[in-house]
């Protein structure tokens, strides 16, 4: 009797181990499961720079890149005005191209809200400047103001409560504390800020981990306006169809918008002048020759004209 409620008791045993070992699998090949596109997430930073990103633990930042692509240094956009800036990063054109210099104006492009329009997609602007970049939105539809006062970590979780409640396709966010500190002169108050927003993302990604919209978003952190004499600024792009643990170089500001264009299977905004990061996607190497050989076609094409 003894003997044979052992051998019972090892067979439950086994059986245990193999549902263990099947459930762990099962988990394993669910995180690694590549996940469709279903939202995207513009944090634009503004202040941020590459000489403040290097100078202070990032860790969330680092984190983020870790999964997706990173540029060090990502050449901004030298522009007078916050409005010219943030509308490059969104168009992929330039001030002179897209119209948008001041809070009065118009962008006269096409921009990555028109693209959401044209897809039947809804998108939302979360404001973090007091309500500066107003003028970007479609008569105040999907557009969120906050006090520029507010901290970046109050803006972002406005965003994560939007988001929550309107389902956005595509959220565009803008941060000023690092570019408050900046201006502040004050070296010290400017990393600690830094860091500051470093722990907010971290805060944003672990509620999208923990509400499972991590994987199937597109993260892109960046700052639109350069902010520094070497003009470079982080770009890290995480998502679906996206490489991981990948640097690349020579990018710019203008170039986010085509390449999310490209993501999604549409062709780049009207007037866009930045090129597609080719090398931040997951690209047979059929696919990758027939895309830079349509680049180029479409570069020689602008500067033939």
């Amino acid at each position: 009797m003894r003997k044979l409620f052992i051998g019972l008791l090892l067979v439950f045993a086994l059986m245990l181990s193999g549902y263990i070992d099947s459930a762990a699998a099962t988990a394993s090949a669910t995180a690694t499961e590549p996940r469709p596109l279903e939202q995207i997430f513009i944090i634009s930073v503004d202040g941020l720079n590459y000489e403040g990103y290097v100078s202070v633990p990032v860790n969330n930042i680092k984190h983020l890149a870790g999964e997706g692509i990173i540029d060090e240094k990502c050449m901004a956009l030298r522009a007078d005005t916050l409005e010219a800036a943030e509308a490059s990063l969104l168009t992929g054109a330039f001030p002179e191209d897209h119209q948008h210099i001041t809070a009065k104006d118009r962008i006269e492009t096409e921009s990555l809200f028109d693209i959401s329009r044209k897809l039947g997609k809804p998108w939302a602007i979360i404001d973090g400047s007091g309500g500066k970049l107003k003028s970007l939105a479609d008569k105040g539809k999907s557009y969120f103001s906050l006090a520029g006062s507010d901290s970046d970590r109050k803006v972002l979780e406005q965003a994560l409560k939007v988001f929550r409640q309107e389902k956005p396709f595509f959220t565009y966010i803008y941060l000023n504390d690092c570019r408050d500190a900046l201006l502040s002169l004050d070296e010290k108050a400017y990393y600690e800020t830094v860091m500051s927003f470093d722990q907010a993302l971290g805060n944003f990604i672990n509620s999208l981990r923990k509400e499972d919209n991590y994987y199937n978003s597109m993260i892109v952190v960046t700052s639109a306006r350069s902010s520094s004499p070497s003009n470079n600024v982080p770009l890290i792009i995480h998502g679906p169809d996206l490489k991981s643990s990948t640097r690349i170089n020579n990018s710019m500001i203008i170039d986010v918008a085509p390449t999310i264009c490209r993501l999604l299977k549409i062709e780049s905004p009207a007037n866009s002048r930045g090129i597609v990061a080719y090398d931040a996607l997951l690209l047979s190497p059929e696919e990758e020759q027939k895309a830079m050989r349509s680049e180029e076609r479409r570069v020689g094409k602008e500067c033939r004209s």
